[in-house]
């Protein structure tokens, strides 16, 4: 079932310039089908030496979990970060679905886009299943500094 879901999945859209305007006041948690399902990011900044590059680099793991399956049809649409006026809009390119199982994805990302400030940045993810589109946001993520 994992491979179905991950073949389905690969299809993953992330945001585009032409994204609708969506208000950041969203909670971290919603309905889709019958699965409840719950955003929880974690972003991190490479300090372990060797390339200079990696320190600029912001790494993210954005986890959805729910008791429940996730729906196969399900799609991420959009990944933005937003720290006081500065936000940026993650390319495709830029991120990975991973599917642990069926109650557990995560889209990982690492991107050479730092807020201006070492304080918390919001971290908002948007979803497509059966033609409706939600938001999610995870407020306040603290980025890690890793050794």
């Amino acid at each position: 079932m994992t491979v179905l879901l991950f073949g389905a999945l690969s299809q993953i859209v992330v945001g585009c310039s032409s994204s609708p305007q969506v208000s950041w006041d969203q909670g971290s948690q919603a309905m889709l089908g019958q699965a409840q399902i719950q955003l929880q990011a974690q972003l991190w900044q490479n300090q372990m030496g060797g390339d200079a590059s990696q320190a600029s680099m912001l790494h993210g793991a954005l986890y959805f979990n729910s008791d429940d399956d996730l729906p196969a049809g399900l799609e991420v649409i959009q990944v933005a970060l937003k720290q006081g006026e500065w936000q940026h809009l993650l390319t495709p390119e830029a991120v990975e679905l991973r599917v642990h199982d069926e109650q557990h994805w995560e889209v990982a990302f690492a991107v050479d886009a730092m807020p201006p400030k070492a304080q918390p940045v919001n971290v908002k993810v948007g979803l497509r299943y059966e033609g409706k589109v939600m938001y999610l946001v995870d407020r306040d993520v603290v980025i890690d500094l890793v050794y």
